[in-house]
């Protein structure tokens, strides 16, 4: 498979992983931040869905249906979601884990483009990257990091 479909393939698991995990993290916000948790996660997981089905249109348009397979996405997530409980002590501190792995995939994958549908699949990803910039900056703020 071209690598710089491959990545955008991660990109968008990885995506797709964190809304599955902010959803949970939303739901059992506990202690005396409970409330602002629980805002906090919804945010972020709400925002993940408009950005799982921009990047799964990206996808479409790049390599066909056959390319977004949902079986291979959710062994893909299975992966991350199995990995995030070593990320962090907290929820908080694993979306922050989760958040970075995510922007360094984003990288990876415009570092990859070629040709000619680069620059429109390069302000996908900005675009991606600015939310997520953003998150980070609201999750570490939740860690006090």
């Amino acid at each position: 498979m071209n690598p710089s479909l491959n990545a955008l393939l991660g990109v968008w698991a990885s995506i797709r992983a964190e809304h599955q995990l902010f959803w949970a993290y939303h739901w059992r916000a506990r202690g005396a931040a409970s409330y602002g948790d629980h805002l906090l996660f919804q945010r972020l997981y709400e925002a993940r869905v408009e950005e799982v089905d921009r990047l799964g249109e990206v996808l479409m348009a790049l390599g066909g249906a056959a390319l977004v397979d949902p079986m291979r996405s959710w062994v893909a997530q299975r992966d991350l979601i199995d990995g995030a409980e070593a990320l962090g002590k907290t929820d908080a501190a694993r979306g922050v884990a989760l958040v970075a792995g995510t922007l360094n995939r984003i990288d990876t994958a415009n570092k990859l483009l070629e040709g000619g549908t680069s620059l429109a699949v390069n302000n996908v990803l900005a675009g991606l990257a600015d939310r997520h910039l953003e998150a980070l900056y609201l999750l570490r703020q939740r860690v006090g990091n």
